[in-house]
Order: C-alpha cells, then sequence, then structure tokens
C-alpha cells in the first residue's frame, strides 16, 4: 500500500486534478480500515475485479493450508447499502475468499469505510498488484481502468509497481486483435501461448496483421528477433506501411532493465511464499512428479538467468 502514500496533492491553477483526490481517498481507506472476522459466505465478489484468472490446484493448496495453520494474510471487504441479502464486497484475497469457502473457515479481512465508487478499483488494484503475480492482461486491463479515471501512466506505474516504461509497452496489448488477445490465456499449452514479448510487438501493427504475425510466431516460422521486420513484410503485401528500423538503444536498455527487475520480484516473491506459514505442508502432500516439475522450471530459470548474464557481458566486452 505505500505506493499510494507516495502520490502528493497535485494542483494546477490552484485546482487539484480529480485522479489525486481518488488517490487520495484510497490511501485513507487502507489507512483507517478496521481487521474483522466474518463468513465468507456473506461476502462477494466485485464485479470488474483486477484479477479474473485463477489456478483451482493452487486453491485448493492454499485451502489445506490455512485449514491447517490458519489465514495468515488478511483481504480487504468493504460493506454493502443497506438492505442487500450479502453484507460485504471484496477488494482484496480473492484467491483466500475462494480457499475460505472451500474448506467453510471463518476469513479475516481489512474491513474499509469507501463512498465514491472509483475507489474501490484502485484500492482492490494497489492490494493485487504490488503482492501477486497477474497475467499480461489483467495487467493491461488494470492499466486501462485507471488510464479511464484520468491518471497520468507514471502514477498508475508506481501504484501498481511498474516500471513507466513496461506499463506502457504492457497497456498496448489493448490495441490486440481479439483472437491474438486471447492466445495470451494462461490456461493455453505452451506451444499455443504467445510470448509476452511478441504480444506487446504485435500490437503496435494494424489489427488486420496481426492474427497472420502471431500464428508464424507459435508456427516458429519467425523469431522475435526479426518479427518486426516480418511485420514490415506482411503490411507492405496487405497494402499496408512499415517501416523496417532497428530498436533504439535506449528502449532496448529500459527493456533490459525492466525486464530483470520483474523477474527479481517474481523469484522474490516465490522465496516469500516458500518461507510462509503452511508451505511445508503445501509441498509435503504433493506427488514427487509435481514437485520434479516445479524443480524443472526452476532449474530452467536458473539456466535463462545465467544465460542472460553471458549475454550482457559478452556485449560489454566487445565494446
Amino acid at each position: 500500500m505505500t505506493n499510494l502514500a507516495l502520490v502528493k496533492d497535485t494542483q494546477e491553477g490552484g485546482k487539484e486534478y480529480k485522479w489525486v483526490t481518488l488517490l487520495a481517498k484510497a490511501r485513507k481507506a487502507l489507512e483507517t480500515g478496521e481487521l474483522v472476522t466474518v463468513s465468507p459466505d456473506k461476502i462477494r465478489r466485485m464485479e470488474g475485479q483486477p484479477r479474473t484468472y485463477f489456478n483451482q490446484n493452487s486453491i485448493s493448496l492454499l485451502a489445506d493450508s490455512m485449514e491447517s495453520v490458519g489465514q495468515w494474510q488478511p483481504g480487504t471487504i468493504r460493506r454493502v447499502k443497506a438492505g442487500a441479502p450479502i453484507e460485504f464486497e471484496l477488494l482484496d484475497g480473492e484467491r483466500r475468499w475462494r480457499a475460505a469457502l472451500h474448506k467453510k473457515l471463518p476469513y479475516r479481512a481489512l474491513l474499509v469505510d469507501v463512498e465514491d465508487e472509483a475507489v474501490p478499483y484502485i484500492v482492490a488494484a494497489v492490494a493485487n498488484f504490488n503482492r501477486e503475480n497477474h497475467t499480461p492482461i489483467e495487467i493491461s486491463d488494470a492499466i486501462e481502468r485507471l488510464s479511464q479515471m484520468r491518471i497520468p501512466l507514471k502514477e498508475i506505474a508506481s501504484v501498481l509497481g511498474l516500471s513507466e516504461n513496461w506499463a506502457g509497452r504492457i497497456h498496448g496489448l489493448q490495441r490486440l486483435h481479439p483472437k491474438v488477445r486471447e492466445m495470451l490465456d494462461p490456461t493455453l499449452p505452451k506451444e499455443k501461448t504467445l510470448p509476452v514479448l511478441a504480444a506487446i510487438e504485435i500490437s503496435r501493427h494494424e489489427q488486420r496483421f496481426q492474427l497472420q504475425l502471431a500464428n508464424r510466431i507459435l508456427s516458429r516460422k519467425v523469431s522475435l528477433k526479426i518479427l518486426r521486420a516480418e511485420a514490415a513484410k506482411v503490411s507492405k503485401a496487405g497494402g499496408g506501411y512499415i517501416r523496417a528500423q532497428r530498436s533504439e538503444p535506449v528502449r532496448v536498455w529500459q527493456s533490459v532493465q525492466s525486464l530483470s527487475r520483474q523477474a527479481l520480484r517474481v523469484l522474490t516473491d516465490l522465496e516469500f511464499t516458500l518461507k510462509g506459514n503452511g508451505s511445508f505442508t503445501a509441498i509435503d502432500q504433493r506427488s514427487k512428479s509435481e514437485i520434479r516439475r516445479v524443480l524443472d522450471s526452476l532449474e530452467e530459470a536458473a539456466k535463462k538467468g545465467d544465460k542472460c548474464q553471458q549475454l550482457i557481458k559478452k556485449h560489454r566486452s566487445e565494446d
């Protein structure tokens, strides 16, 4: 939540920006909230929650952990208007809420008081994006919704814990053809999932060319390295025009910095999860094959990290 505390009241011509007021209201709601314990069946999901993808196996593991050692991190809820059949609305902590429902466990949450209807989404976005990993589309949709509140990209990036450069690139996924957007679905097999960097590059081009480019990436007929040149070729054949050009060094380096920070953040989150309450029980209950797959993924990630270091050192030594 600390990112909200960084937002300063901004005025222009003596008039405060509306987005500053919204962020201030969200900050106040989080600072003055009250910890409560309620039955999960008295809570409803907030429409338009930033997170839309939930791994059911992960929810089951979390439910087992919460049943064994309790809920170590509270969610965030607000009261529903009087007369509604449900008492509370969930702003953050949907995985924990689903797990509590599954095991019929009491749910701990921070009860916040919010009046402006734009504030609940800001609270949900801050709570979600500064802790758990999200799909690229979830991040892009969140940036789009916050942009519609006229919050500047720089402030959105700060609130969500992203670099401004990366936030802008991810936001560009809003321009994707619907069928290309579907290729970023995390439930798809790996061979049918479009790499995020490829999707970002494809989003820069006209939608009428995007599906062809995406299919060529998935079929391995085109690599990410030559994707822009391929886009220029496809565009020219279709009557459009894209100048094939080399990436600007400054932007390339900004991407390197942003992606390396993301990699570190993901691994830090993983380490935090493994050190948390219930992790021993959760791992102990898994089969050898499941554990082996996770270990193999981490080993592959370590190899990729080593390769990236070698490439940076190689390019530096060639100066």
